[in-house]
């Protein structure tokens, strides 16, 4: 139960980091309309990733595809940039597996990311 939600918190601060007066802010790393340059790395991995999942789920093979899944969250946690279109088609990606906490029929508060919500269709292998 720690795992899953030390992973969770990682996935979470992709986007969000802790300001000097405790209180959550957006990650300067999240970028929108990112130079392909510098999202490159993380795009490639988020595509091997979108792949392998859509194997694993078929597959029913979902310890893996949550490994690949942390593994593409850790690519994420080590790069200076993160497209916010990549986030959102990873949150996309992660949504059967921990549906987020505001339900199916509520939008989550300050929702910007386009095509984002337990109903958004998961992403194309562009791999």
């Amino acid at each position: 139960m720690w795992k899953a939600f030390r992973f969770l918190a990682r996935v979470w601060r992709v986007a969000f980091r802790e300001n000097q007066e405790g209180e959550w802010e957006i990650n300067s790393k999240l970028v929108e309309n990112a130079p392909e340059a510098g999202v490159l790395a993380v795009r490639k991995e988020l595509h091997k990733t979108i792949k392998k999942v859509t194997e694993d789920i078929n597959g029913m093979s979902f310890n893996t595809a949550i490994a690949k899944m942390m593994e593409c969250t850790n690519a994420m946690t080590s790069a200076d940039v993160v497209d916010v279109q990549d986030y959102d088609a990873f949150l996309t990606l992660l949504n059967p597996f921990a549906p987020p906490p505001y339900g199916r029929n509520t939008q989550p508060p300050a929702n910007n990311l386009p095509g984002s919500g337990p109903d958004a269709a998961l992403p194309e292998n562009l791999a």
